[in-house]
């Protein structure tokens, strides 16, 4: 899978119910960053959609909530 650690923080804070806006605040990034992130993520695990690649993540237990 290896996704970065900042996939990893994209993904936990939309687990843990963030919002997109709130994420970018958090970790000092663009939104636009944030959805090159998310994309990243959804094909290393091979994920259709951003939900679908939050549920894959926690239920492999590469995030937690």
């Amino acid at each position: 899978m290896g996704l970065t650690p900042r996939e990893l923080d994209c993904l936990s804070y939309l687990a843990a119910g963030l919002r997109p806006a709130e994420i970018c605040f958090r970790l000092g990034i663009s939104e636009k960053t944030f959805e090159k992130h998310i994309a990243r993520a959804k094909d290393r695990l091979r994920a259709r959609t951003r939900d679908q690649a939050v549920a894959k993540a926690l239920i492999l237990n590469i995030v937690t909530p």
